[in-house]
């Protein structure tokens, strides 16, 4: 388990309008949801962009070359796309990571994100309990699973606990020889 914990959380001056064009969805998706577009700093300045349906987030395709245009201009580092809507009933919100800024197209289980989005949610009301699980991702046979748990609920900025299980896809070595890498 990772420790993390939100420093602070501002409004976005960033509409739902110009953030659901470039998301290339409608913006009812975002308006809908009641909730705002805020900016949660666990170090990394994250655009949280709540959205009503699972499959919206799903579906998507972000022009993620604006999306990184956008966040530069207004210093913003990732953008965290949420529902509360899930695949999986043990889980409080399915997401998808977007973080074109940092010349990352998306992050397929963002710890740092999971802990601003419980941060978020507990913030707004929409959960009130410290321990959670969220899911991520594209491909719904293979979510990634993001353990959640907070060292106080009542305190959205407090200190957070993530992690989840894993597993290796790929082993490489890389050494270095006569000032050249070899990878192998």
């Amino acid at each position: 388990m990772l420790h993390q914990s939100v420093k602070q959380y501002r409004p976005s001056n960033i509409t739902a309008v110009a953030v659901a064009k470039i998301l290339g969805f409608d913006v009812a998706e975002i308006q809908r949801t009641g909730l705002p577009l805020e900016i949660i700093s666990t170090g990394f300045e994250q655009l949280m962009i709540p959205v009503l349906h699972k499959e919206t987030i799903r579906d998507m395709n972000p022009d993620l070359i604006k999306l990184g245009l956008i966040n530069r201009t207004h210093g913003i580092h990732t953008n965290h796309v949420f529902a509360v809507d899930t695949y999986s009933a043990d889980c409080v919100a399915y997401m998808r990571h977007f973080a074109p800024a940092l010349g990352m197209w998306e992050d397929p289980a963002s710890g740092t994100a999971a802990a601003g989005l419980v941060s978020y949610l507990l913030r707004h009301g929409v959960v009130t309990s410290g321990n959670m699980i969220i899911e991520q991702g594209k491909e719904i046979d293979n979510l990634a699973r993001i353990l959640v748990e907070t060292a106080d609920s009542e305190d959205p900025t407090s200190a957070m606990r993530i992690g989840g299980l894993a597993v290796t896809s790929i082993t490489r070595r890389i050494d270095v020889e006569n000032g050249a890498l070899v990878v192998s």
